[in-house]
């Protein structure tokens, strides 16, 4: 219905909002809607058919504070923003963080943004001459990874793992970058057990506690989408001392960088 509203997420409160109309390669026109919250932070997202789409979440500002002026500028592709503390210029086609593969460029669904096929990289579809766009790849309207031909079945993009030495058992946090708020985010331990994290602000967090004690071995983060498995993060956790997981006494660790040493 016309008058319900475009978009909300729940325990979110909205300051500002501006709307640019973007070209995609297919040569249709697609709303974007740029929304600030009250914390600071800008959610961007595109509006089809009668639904909404979060492309990304965007956390410019050193400070939380409410989003209190945002002014578009489609002719630089500029967005500016600021809040009663800090002012900053975003580019509306800020495509690198998509990643460096097609599935994840055209995952993101950005009408800014596409794969260009010969480059190998994830460009912005404004600034690509007209011959040019035939060469870029976009699946805007719905998820659609299998026009990518660098792969035809599940892919799987892995790190390194972090090697994390924890002096006791502890109340522990290990973070996962939320890079897609439409994925399926799990944690695996040894590649075998799973377990669901929890997301605050733009982190999917394991949390161990004296319910759930910290157990020594490989913690992976993954990423599902459509065919499209990332794994985000990959932690290999161990005990410095001969204590074991269910030691009666338990450290309290306040943040990751500061209870735990990175080997």
């Amino acid at each position: 219905m016309k008058d319900q509203p475009l978009y909300t997420i729940k325990h979110t409160s909205y300051t500002k909002i501006t709307v640019d109309r973007v070209k995609a390669t297919n040569q249709n026109y697609y709303p974007v809607l740029f929304i600030g919250t009250g914390n600071g932070k800008i959610h961007k997202v595109l509006h089809n058919d009668g639904e909404s789409f979060i492309i990304s979440e965007l956390s410019p500002f050193k400070t939380d504070a409410p989003v209190s002026a945002m002014t578009l500028d489609s002719s630089t592709g500029q967005l500016f923003v600021g809040t009663p503390l800090e002012t900053v210029r975003l580019p509306l086609a800020n495509c690198e963080p998509y990643g460096s593969t097609c599935r994840q460029c055209v995952a993101a669904r950005d009408p800014y943004c596409g794969w260009h096929q010969f480059g190998k990289r994830c460009v912005p579809v404004a600034a690509a001459p007209n011959n040019t766009e035939s060469e870029i790849l976009q699946s805007i309207e719905q998820l659609n990874v299998s026009i990518c031909d660098d792969d035809a079945g599940t892919m799987s993009f892995n790190k390194q793992p972090q090697v994390l030495t924890v002096h006791s058992p502890a109340y522990l946090y290990l973070p996962c970058p939320v890079e897609s708020y439409h994925a399926i985010y799990t944690w695996s331990y040894n590649q075998k057990d799973q377990f669901p994290c929890t997301i605050k602000d733009d982190s999917c967090l394991l949390i161990f506690n004296r319910h759930h004690p910290v157990s020594s071995g490989e913690f992976r983060c993954i990423a599902r989408e459509d065919r499209l498995e990332e794994v985000l993060a990959v932690y290999n956790v161990r005990f410095s001392g001969s204590g074991g997981a269910h030691q009666a006494c338990m450290t309290v660790v306040i943040g990751l960088l500061a209870a735990l040493s990175l080997v």
